[in-house]
């Protein structure tokens, strides 16, 4: 229970003598402090209870997943053979644990054409705009993907193609 609030029993258990014996609790709040204690039931009718132990359980944690806001692809549409990809991302984390995003550019065949990537170690949010020119790009499609990755492992991505 937490310190002074009102007794909850676990399960019973049955030990033929007197020995150690283990309890598992759960939804516990995180840096809370608790406090337990035993008692014994015996054959003949007699209770017996222990003295009262405290703990402090330990800090609660998230592990959420980074999001991405706002992800926007875009070409600039000139009728040359160079296309002129721009890309505007916005990306956080409720955690405050953003590491890295990175950002993968394919042509229709498949093939890398750029990777870029950018590390932050530990922050809430980050955005960026990022250009790119492809000479003799024109004519292709193309499939921009972002992802994002915390501290923790977490990653979410996100993909859209444009056309030059």
């Amino acid at each position: 229970r937490p310190v002074g609030g009102s007794w909850t029993a676990t399960s019973g258990q049955t030990l033929s003598a007197a020995e150690s014996f283990t309890a598992s609790v759960s939804g516990l709040s995180g840096g809370t402090d608790y406090e337990f204690r035993a008692t014994a039931a015996a054959s003949d009718g007699d209770t017996a209870i222990g003295g009262t132990e405290t703990f402090t359980s330990g800090e609660a944690t998230t592990d959420s997943a980074p999001t991405v806001n706002r992800f926007n692809v875009s070409e600039a549409g000139r009728k040359d053979p160079t296309a002129e990809i721009t890309v505007h991302w916005d990306v956080s984390d409720v955690d405050d644990d953003l590491d890295t995003v990175s950002l993968d550019i394919l042509d229709d065949s498949g093939s890398t054409v750029r990777s870029t990537s950018w590390t932050f170690n530990g922050v809430a949010a980050a955005s960026d705009t990022d250009e790119y020119r492809f000479r003799k790009g024109g004519g292709v499609d193309y499939t921009v993907s972002i992802t994002v990755t915390d501290l923790a492992g977490n990653s979410v991505s996100s993909k859209k193609v444009v056309s030059s």
